[in-house]
């Protein structure tokens, strides 16, 4: 049980602390003092509450992140016109007339960041000593050498900033989902010294009757051999709890619902008698020794080789 509170995404997480909450309120009689309702909801909530405030955070860098983009292609294009601009005066090959406009070694315009903000700073200083080269109708001018260079500037700051910010409420989000585990943990612990291991009530806080198998998680790293015409090797591998593997298929990309094509003891099986050219999306559950199931696997693509001719 410790366990599956350890190993719990998110979301399953909050789920269960919601259950416990509500189980918590629904059974005073069973007295819990460290771990009440009132704790359990508070940590539930400020987990959720972290967890809302990082994934905005996460979205704030979006527009932060498309401005240094656009910040970055106008600096970029700026360079293209001011070096053809001056193609005239310098020529059209790399020289030395090149090197105060920030061109050193050849007329390459660099795809890294520093590299451009020093080139579009060089070109701004240059145009600012020789105004007469300026073309403002094509904006090669010193002046727009300032702007980009600030806002090259701004919009990396922003997005350096805002990655900050995300990192720090990651921080603070994942503290208090740690927070929010160990009262869950703390929760089956106090209720292992106030009810019985076959106790239903367990099911009730959203947790295993302790007396009763555990629940199988979900199965991992399904695989598809497909080397034999008309039929698929799938297996995955084993599961915690699992008395037996139940294995599903849907129509590649379809809409219905998965539908059983066997069982199995091991986590192994082979269908047959497939169509051949045909692609299915594969599924595994495991099962435990009272029949219950735990969730489906992520689906993995089965393509089904033909008869030889």
């Amino acid at each position: 049980m410790q366990n599956q509170i350890s190993l719990m995404k998110k979301t399953d997480l909050i789920a269960l602390a919601i259950k416990a909450k509500d189980g918590a309120v629904a059974h005073p009689e069973i007295s819990l003092n460290q771990n009440t309702s009132a704790k359990i909801h508070a940590d539930c909530t400020a987990a959720s509450a972290a967890e809302a405030e990082y994934q905005t955070a996460v979205s704030a860098i979006v527009p932060l992140q498309q401005a240094y983009l656009a910040a970055t292609t106008d600096a970029y294009t700026f360079a293209q016109r001011a070096k053809d601009v001056l193609k005239p005066h310098c020529g059209n090959q790399h020289c030395a007339l090149w090197n105060a406009a920030g061109f050193v070694k050849d007329l390459s315009i660099p795809q890294s960041w520093n590299g451009l903000r020093v080139l579009v700073g060089s070109l701004g200083t240059y145009l600012s000593a020789n105004a007469g080269r300026e073309i403002a109708a094509l904006q090669v001018t010193a002046t727009r050498a300032g702007e980009l260079i600030t806002a090259l500037d701004n919009t990396r700051n922003s997005v350096t900033n805002g990655r900050q910010t995300a990192a720090a409420k990651r921080e603070l989000r994942d503290t208090a989902f740690t927070t929010l585990r160990t009262r869950l943990r703390g929760l089956a612990d106090e209720l292992k010294q106030l009810i019985g291991r076959d106790d239903l009530r367990w099911r009730v806080f959203g947790l295993s009757v302790p007396a009763e198998p555990a629940v199988p998680p979900q199965p991992q790293h399904l695989i598809v051999i497909n080397d034999t015409p008309l039929q698929l090797l799938v297996r995955c591998d084993s599961v915690a709890y699992a008395s037996r593997y139940r294995w599903w298929r849907r129509v590649h990309n379809g809409t219905g619902q998965p539908e059983v094509v066997g069982s199995s003891d091991l986590p192994m099986f082979l269908i047959e008698e497939l169509d051949g050219n045909s692609h299915w999306d594969i599924y595994v559950s495991a099962v435990n020794s009272n029949g219950v199931e735990g969730p489906l696997s992520a689906a993995v693509q089965g393509d089904v080789l033909a008869a030889a001719a």
